[in-house]
Protein backbone atom coordinates (compact mmCIF):
# COMPACT_ATOMS: atom_id res chain seq x y z
CA UNK A 1 0.00 0.00 0.00
CA UNK A 2 1.26 3.80 -0.82
CA UNK A 3 1.91 5.84 1.64
CA UNK A 4 -0.61 8.81 2.12
CA UNK A 5 0.25 11.80 0.19
CA UNK A 6 1.78 13.94 2.94
CA UNK A 7 2.97 16.90 0.51
CA UNK A 8 0.88 19.84 -0.99
CA UNK A 9 0.23 19.88 -4.86
CA UNK A 10 3.06 22.58 -5.06
CA UNK A 11 5.68 20.70 -3.25
CA UNK A 12 4.92 17.38 -5.37
CA UNK A 13 4.67 19.84 -8.62
CA UNK A 14 8.61 21.24 -7.11
CA UNK A 15 9.98 17.25 -6.57
CA UNK A 16 8.75 16.14 -10.15
CA UNK A 17 10.39 18.99 -10.97
CA UNK A 18 13.59 18.21 -9.27
CA UNK A 19 13.36 14.59 -10.14
CA UNK A 20 12.64 15.22 -13.90
CA UNK A 21 15.54 18.08 -14.50
CA UNK A 22 18.05 15.40 -12.58
CA UNK A 23 17.55 13.55 -14.43
CA UNK A 24 17.63 15.02 -17.48
CA UNK A 25 20.87 17.24 -16.63
CA UNK A 26 23.01 15.29 -14.58
CA UNK A 27 22.38 18.05 -11.69
CA UNK A 28 20.51 19.28 -9.56
CA UNK A 29 18.28 22.86 -10.88
CA UNK A 30 18.85 25.99 -8.58
CA UNK A 31 16.20 27.56 -6.21
CA UNK A 32 15.72 30.15 -9.46
CA UNK A 33 15.01 27.48 -11.93
CA UNK A 34 12.59 25.79 -9.03
CA UNK A 35 10.57 29.04 -8.78
CA UNK A 36 10.33 29.63 -12.75
CA UNK A 37 9.05 26.21 -13.58
CA UNK A 38 6.57 26.11 -11.01
CA UNK A 39 5.68 29.50 -11.35
CA UNK A 40 6.84 30.80 -7.70
CA UNK A 41 8.89 34.11 -8.29
CA UNK A 42 9.75 34.58 -4.59
CA UNK A 43 12.78 32.47 -3.63
CA UNK A 44 11.27 32.99 -0.01
CA UNK A 45 8.05 30.67 -0.84
CA UNK A 46 10.60 27.93 -2.54
CA UNK A 47 12.85 27.77 0.13
CA UNK A 48 9.54 27.05 2.27
CA UNK A 49 8.56 24.51 0.05
CA UNK A 50 11.54 22.86 -0.35
CA UNK A 51 11.92 23.10 3.71
CA UNK A 52 9.03 21.05 3.79
CA UNK A 53 10.17 18.50 1.63
CA UNK A 54 13.22 18.44 3.67
CA UNK A 55 11.08 18.04 6.55
CA UNK A 56 9.02 15.05 5.33
CA UNK A 57 12.11 13.22 4.08
CA UNK A 58 11.95 13.69 0.41
CA UNK A 59 14.88 15.63 -0.04
CA UNK A 60 18.67 16.39 1.56
CA UNK A 61 20.03 19.85 1.31
CA UNK A 62 23.18 21.72 1.48
CA UNK A 63 22.76 25.15 2.75
CA UNK A 64 26.25 26.19 1.19
CA UNK A 65 25.37 25.42 -2.05
CA UNK A 66 23.21 26.39 -4.80
CA UNK A 67 22.58 23.06 -6.62
CA UNK A 68 23.36 21.26 -3.58
CA UNK A 69 19.32 19.45 -3.74
CA UNK A 70 19.60 15.57 -3.35
CA UNK A 71 16.28 13.06 -3.81
CA UNK A 72 15.80 10.69 -1.25
CA UNK A 73 14.97 8.10 -3.98
CA UNK A 74 13.77 5.43 -1.56
CA UNK A 75 11.09 8.05 -0.05
CA UNK A 76 10.65 9.02 -3.41
CA UNK A 77 9.84 5.28 -4.28
CA UNK A 78 7.57 4.49 -1.72
CA UNK A 79 5.43 7.83 -2.26
CA UNK A 80 5.21 7.39 -6.23
CA UNK A 81 5.75 3.61 -6.72
CA UNK A 82 8.42 2.11 -8.53
CA UNK A 83 6.10 1.78 -11.74
CA UNK A 84 5.70 5.14 -12.32
CA UNK A 85 7.33 7.39 -14.53
CA UNK A 86 7.43 11.24 -15.01
CA UNK A 87 7.19 12.39 -18.66
CA UNK A 88 7.38 16.10 -19.68
CA UNK A 89 4.65 17.91 -21.75
CA UNK A 90 6.34 19.61 -24.48
CA UNK A 91 4.80 22.84 -25.41
CA UNK A 92 8.14 24.74 -26.73
CA UNK A 93 9.86 22.88 -29.26
CA UNK A 94 12.20 23.20 -32.91
CA UNK A 95 13.21 21.15 -35.23
CA UNK A 96 16.30 21.32 -37.84
CA UNK A 97 18.94 19.77 -38.62
CA UNK A 98 20.00 18.23 -35.43
CA UNK A 99 16.66 16.86 -35.44
CA UNK A 100 13.82 17.61 -33.08
CA UNK A 101 14.66 19.82 -30.62
CA UNK A 102 12.60 19.77 -26.55
CA UNK A 103 12.72 23.54 -24.93
CA UNK A 104 11.83 23.98 -21.31
CA UNK A 105 9.27 21.98 -19.65
CA UNK A 106 7.27 22.94 -17.03
CA UNK A 107 4.43 20.27 -16.81
CA UNK A 108 4.36 16.79 -16.70
CA UNK A 109 2.43 13.51 -16.27
CA UNK A 110 2.64 10.73 -14.60
CA UNK A 111 2.36 6.85 -16.27
CA UNK A 112 2.78 3.85 -15.69
CA UNK A 113 6.22 2.69 -17.00
CA UNK A 114 4.21 -0.56 -18.40
CA UNK A 115 2.23 1.81 -20.63
CA UNK A 116 5.11 3.54 -22.15
CA UNK A 117 8.05 1.49 -21.95
CA UNK A 118 11.43 1.82 -20.52
CA UNK A 119 12.62 4.17 -23.49
CA UNK A 120 12.44 8.42 -23.14
CA UNK A 121 9.14 9.65 -23.95
CA UNK A 122 7.42 13.27 -24.16
CA UNK A 123 4.09 14.27 -24.30
CA UNK A 124 2.57 16.45 -27.34
CA UNK A 125 -1.01 18.16 -26.99
CA UNK A 126 -2.91 18.48 -30.33
CA UNK A 127 -3.95 21.81 -31.82
CA UNK A 128 -6.67 22.76 -33.86
CA UNK A 129 -8.68 19.77 -35.59
CA UNK A 130 -5.65 16.96 -35.13
CA UNK A 131 -5.32 14.47 -37.14
CA UNK A 132 -8.76 12.83 -37.88
CA UNK A 133 -7.62 10.66 -40.51
CA UNK A 134 -6.48 8.72 -37.55
CA UNK A 135 -9.19 9.49 -35.06
CA UNK A 136 -6.88 11.65 -33.17
CA UNK A 137 -8.91 15.19 -31.96
CA UNK A 138 -7.78 18.70 -31.10
CA UNK A 139 -6.96 18.60 -27.26
CA UNK A 140 -5.87 15.31 -27.21
CA UNK A 141 -2.24 14.37 -25.17
CA UNK A 142 -0.11 12.25 -27.54
CA UNK A 143 2.66 10.29 -25.86
CA UNK A 144 5.73 9.82 -27.59
CA UNK A 145 8.87 7.48 -27.18
CA UNK A 146 11.59 9.31 -28.75
CA UNK A 147 13.89 6.23 -29.08
CA UNK A 148 11.34 4.21 -31.77
CA UNK A 149 10.91 4.58 -35.00
CA UNK A 150 8.08 2.39 -35.12
CA UNK A 151 7.11 -0.98 -37.30
CA UNK A 152 4.49 -2.07 -39.78
CA UNK A 153 1.23 -1.46 -38.25
CA UNK A 154 2.61 1.53 -35.58
CA UNK A 155 1.80 5.22 -35.35
CA UNK A 156 4.36 7.87 -35.35
CA UNK A 157 4.46 11.48 -35.28
CA UNK A 158 6.61 12.98 -38.53
CA UNK A 159 7.87 16.20 -39.18
CA UNK A 160 7.14 17.42 -43.15
CA UNK A 161 8.21 20.40 -44.56
CA UNK A 162 7.07 22.80 -41.90
CA UNK A 163 4.72 20.84 -40.27
CA UNK A 164 4.01 17.88 -37.83
CA UNK A 165 1.79 15.00 -39.30
CA UNK A 166 0.59 11.74 -37.66
CA UNK A 167 1.45 9.05 -40.13
CA UNK A 168 1.65 5.26 -40.11
CA UNK A 169 4.16 2.75 -41.00
CA UNK A 170 3.66 0.48 -43.68
CA UNK A 171 5.20 -2.50 -45.25
CA UNK A 172 9.58 -2.19 -45.37
CA UNK A 173 9.44 1.01 -43.94
CA UNK A 174 7.23 2.97 -45.77
CA UNK A 175 4.79 5.56 -44.61
CA UNK A 176 1.24 5.49 -45.19
CA UNK A 177 -0.83 8.90 -45.72
CA UNK A 178 -4.08 7.81 -43.78
CA UNK A 179 -6.65 9.74 -46.20
CA UNK A 180 -6.14 7.21 -49.07
CA UNK A 181 -4.51 3.85 -47.78
CA UNK A 182 -2.68 2.13 -48.56
CA UNK A 183 -1.33 4.81 -50.79
CA UNK A 184 2.07 5.50 -49.12
CA UNK A 185 3.56 9.36 -48.33
CA UNK A 186 7.14 10.23 -49.79
CA UNK A 187 9.81 9.70 -48.11
CA UNK A 188 11.12 13.13 -49.20
CA UNK A 189 11.56 15.82 -46.32
CA UNK A 190 9.76 13.59 -44.09
CA UNK A 191 11.55 12.65 -40.87
CA UNK A 192 10.08 10.23 -37.97
CA UNK A 193 10.57 12.32 -34.64
CA UNK A 194 9.20 9.19 -32.95
CA UNK A 195 7.00 6.60 -32.17
CA UNK A 196 2.91 7.27 -30.87
CA UNK A 197 2.95 4.85 -27.70
CA UNK A 198 0.17 6.36 -26.64
CA UNK A 199 -3.32 9.10 -26.45
CA UNK A 200 -4.79 10.16 -23.75
CA UNK A 201 -8.16 12.16 -23.87
CA UNK A 202 -10.04 14.17 -21.46
CA UNK A 203 -13.22 13.78 -21.20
Amino acid sequence: MREKKSISSKGEEILLFIEQYSRKNGYPPTVREIGEAVGLASSCSVHYHLRKLEEKGFIRRDPAKPRAIELNVHRADARLGKDVVVIPLVEDFTFSKRGFDIGETKKFFLFSRSLVGEEECFVLKVDGDGFLAWHILGGDYLVINKKEAGCAGDLVLVWEGENIAVRKMGEKGKLLTGESEPSISSWNGTTVIGKIVGIWRKL
